[in-house]
């Protein structure tokens, strides 16, 4: 720190506990995320679905730390992380977190096509609500190899959860095309529409647990299926951990629905 003693850093680290020192030659406020200072410790950037659960963005459920550092760094002993060696490739703004654009370009390259398309999808919407930085979408696939652009393709900016963008890529490669956030009247809206008729609801439990929520879920029901509409709810945990159970009765009723 440039006009600032070593003894008085040592001081703010030890003695006053104004300063934190994740490794050495670094220091740091205290009041900075926890998952930036682990990073700094292994000695890199915040990165991947460390940097996108940071940012607000989906993640996979319980992601290790993913930490940027440089090709030539070594692992530091005792410190327990998934290591992108892309650092040298880094912002100057990006020392202690990737930005979004990069963390989303390292989740297309580093997670399964449907998470992918998952963190991106999550992404675009958090833009579109202007709650996260803006994406460069032609930089991000000029950045990714071919083979990865498909990943650029299926993404949707309307998916309002991780659950509903696994469950619409996944179904599309079933060959049930889904459509994200239909307003099937002027006050209903449902998370996945197949057929214009079978309505998919994806949601978690804790959400439909409030008592005033858990009535106009039963309203909301009642009018779905009044239009015509054939409904079908699922939690986040059946997705996430049960799909060949949900795939088998979407498949089953999107037939049934198509006749």
């Amino acid at each position: 720190m440039l006009g600032v003693s070593k003894d008085a850093i040592h001081r703010a680290v030890t003695l006053r506990r104004t300063l934190k020192r994740p490794r050495y030659g670094v220091v740091a406020l205290p009041e900075l995320p926890e998952p930036i200072l682990r990073a700094a410790a292994v000695g890199g950037a915040l990165a991947g679905v460390s940097a996108a659960e940071y940012y607000g963005l989906w993640t996979p459920t319980r992601p290790p730390l993913h930490v940027s550092i440089r090709a030539d760094a070594v692992r530091r002993a005792g410190r327990a992380a998934v290591l992108i060696r892309d650092g040298a490739s880094l912002g100057r703004d990006e020392r202690f977190v990737v930005s979004v654009q990069t963390c989303v370009r390292q989740c297309i390259r580093s997670l399964p096509f449907d998470e992918a398309v998952a963190v991106l999808d999550s992404a675009l919407h958090l833009q579109a609500d202007g709650g996260a930085r803006s994406l460069d979408l032609p930089a991000l696939r000029r950045s990714l190899p071919r083979r990865l652009h498909p990943v650029l393709d299926a993404a949707d900016a309307r998916a309002e959860a991780g659950a509903e963008s696994l469950a619409r890529v996944r179904l599309e490669r079933m060959g049930i095309h889904a459509r994200p956030q239909v307003w099937v009247t002027s006050r209903i809206r449902v998370d996945l529409l197949v057929n214009d008729r079978l309505v998919i609801e994806i949601g978690s439990k804790e959400f439909h647990a409030d008592p005033k929520q858990y009535e106009s879920d039963h309203d909301r029901s009642a009018t779905l299926l009044a239009l015509g509409c054939e409904l079908l709810e699922f939690t986040t945990d059946q997705v996430m951990s049960d799909w060949p159970f949900v795939a088998g009765i979407i498949a089953d009723r999107a037939r049934a629905t198509q006749q």
